[in-house]
């Protein structure tokens, strides 16, 4: 075989000498007469100098739906590889014709001003012609979006610009600079939320979609619901804190903090500690979300909840005490499970700790808890069912007063200890123990208030019974008996107490024994023998006496006493 005129040629497999009775393939690029694409032996060729015109790409067209981004060019392409052949890295679209990543202006908030996408981290269809298909990644999808003239952009087309060296033809020439206004087709796919996700501990819901969403604003949350079962519509999530997130913070899903309430309400038919022992799933109705290109989702119903049980143990915040009304209120850091509370783990404590005085709380009475603070405030801020309260017996409640940091105390905060056994949360997590805790006190302002009296005229004992636990210990120096007096309606004698006789023993009750001379005289004026007929009546001045808080009582005035053995006179 004869060849006429070899240049710059490219044959396969590579040579310098061409033997006859071979077969070699000429790579496109060269010029051959006559055209063949292999050469044989025993004809004559002629090859001419190489092909070297660049590619030029014509048009582009991106549907911002799919993310499909098509150039048209005039002439074939060399796209396989396309990790080789095609050069990324140049390609641009923009919102200004010319335009690169580096001209985005990132101010980490959504003020920045961004006017180009890259293109780099696309995907090619390994496939030589005249049509390049490239498949956006999402981020690109909705970056190009944004800047587009179609729902969700900025109202202007984008431009693809390709710099030189983009592309290659099958003869391996680089394509030049390009740049054109791109054929625009909108986003018209709603979107589709796949899965949600709850972390039980923190009440942080998430619901994650088949592409980026648009949370650049709050979302209708009054379609969302969780429940046992789809459609059983158990528990709405309206009232949520939804996380709005900046302009630019590209994400697949959105996220909602849960109400307190919530929260509990989703752990009672979650598949975690306090539930009920199956998953529980999402339903999502239609127009909850959009798209960045504002299209509104679909129902998505039967989302199976992916649960993080509740293992945050709840902490002791807040203790109170009133010392007038003996209420102790105790706050907790979550809702707590009323019916796990037991007294038997509590004490209150001087504020010594070990080395003071301690008070059990077993003959407490727990009150309903629909008595506690905050009961029926469900916000986040201040949630609800977060509170235990109770209230101190009699006894407990003078002996507290006694240790406290208020009148008729010792000058030291009275603490409160519990262990981890005094209460759990709605996830039977135990409590953090509280070795001691300091109450904050509201001093017992109440004056005590005389209910009843009796007087023994056999023993000449008076007990008088009060609201309360009076002070009767020093009784020389806590109370004033100039201040009681016996008469009737019918004389004008009165019986003052002075010089009687008082039982030192703090109690709800006090004792005083009338002198013989106070005695006869009480006889003279009742209605017992020996009396004129009418019931002896019992006056008290205000301040006569004192509760342990030192508060002086409430003045007595012709209270009738009753006449006769005491109950429980030992005397």
């Amino acid at each position: 075989m004869v060849i006429s005129y070899l240049l710059w040629s490219i044959v396969s497999p590579v040579v310098t000498r061409i033997y006859c009775g071979q077969s070699y393939l000429l790579y496109c690029g060269h010029s051959l007469s006559p055209a063949v694409n292999r050469i044989s032996c025993g004809q004559s060729y002629l090859c001419g100098p190489s092909y070297s015109t660049p590619p030029n790409v014509q048009t582009g067209t991106i549907n911002y739906g799919t993310g499909v981004l098509v150039l048209t060019t005039d002439e074939t392409i060399d796209v396989t590889p396309y990790g080789t052949q095609v050069d990324l890295t140049v390609f641009f679209i923009n919102q200004i014709a010319g335009s690169t990543t580096a001209d985005n202006v990132n101010t980490g908030d959504s003020t920045g001003t961004y006017v180009s996408t890259d293109v780099g981290s696309a995907t090619v269809v390994e496939q030589d012609g005249q049509s390049i298909t490239l498949h956006l990644t999402e981020l690109a999808r909705v970056g190009a979006l944004l800047t587009s003239g179609t729902p969700g952009g900025d109202g202007g087309a984008n431009h693809l610009d390709i710099g030189s060296g983009g592309l290659l033809d099958i003869g391996l020439n680089p394509s030049v600079v390009a740049q054109l206004v791109l054929q625009e087709l909108p986003d018209a796919l709603p979107p589709v939320l796949l899965s949600g996700r709850v972390n039980l501990s923190t009440g942080v819901l998430v619901v994650v979609g088949n592409e980026i969403l648009d949370v650049r604003v709050p979302m209708n949350t009054s379609g969302m619901y969780v429940g046992d079962v789809s459609g059983d519509m158990y528990l709405n999530l309206q009232g949520c804190a939804i996380h709005v997130q900046e302009a630019r913070d590209f994400s697949y899903d959105f996220t909602v903090t849960l109400t307190e309430k919530q929260r509990v309400a989703l752990i009672a038919v979650s598949n975690t500690p306090g539930g009920d022992h199956e998953p529980s799933v999402l339903d999502v109705h239609a127009r909850t979300i959009t798209d960045m290109a504002g299209n509104t989702n679909q129902p998505s119903l039967n989302l199976i909840m992916n649960e993080t049980e509740d293992s945050v143990p709840p902490r002791l915040t807040s203790a109170t005490i009133h010392y007038g009304l003996g209420v102790v209120a105790l706050g907790f850091s979550e809702t707590i499970n009323y019916t796990s509370l037991n007294l038997q783990h509590a004490l209150l404590m001087d504020h010594n700790g070990g080395t003071g005085a301690s008070l059990p709380l077993t003959d407490c009475t727990i009150l309903p808890q629909a008595q506690a603070p905050q009961y029926y405030n469900d916000t986040i801020n201040a949630p609800s069912r977060h509170y235990v309260v109770f209230v101190l017996d009699e006894l407990t409640r003078s002996l507290a007063i006694a240790l406290s940091n208020t009148n008729g105390g010792d000058s030291s905060t009275l603490t409160v200890a519990l262990s981890s056994l005094f209460i759990t949360d709605m996830a039977r997590n135990h409590l953090v123990a509280v070795p001691a805790y300091d109450l904050v006190e509201t001093p017992d302002l109440l004056q005590p208030v005389v209910t009843f009296g009796v007087l023994n005229y056999s023993t000449g004992l008076l007990r008088i019974t009060t609201n309360e636990t009076i002070d009767v210990t020093a009784s020389a120096t806590t109370m004033d008996l100039n201040g009681f007096t016996l008469h009737n309606d019918a004389s004008t004698t009165v019986v003052g107490l002075q010089g009687a006789s008082v039982r030192d023993v703090d109690d709800v009750s006090f004792d005083i024994t009338l002198t013989e001379e106070q005695r006869a005289l009480a006889i003279a004026l009742s209605n017992v023998p020996g009396g004129d007929g009418s019931p002896v009546r019992m006056s008290i001045a205000a301040g006569a006496f004192v509760d342990v808080a030192q508060n002086d009582n409430v003045a007595v005035v012709g209270m009738p006493l009753s006449e006769g053995k005491n109950d429980d006179d030992d005397s």
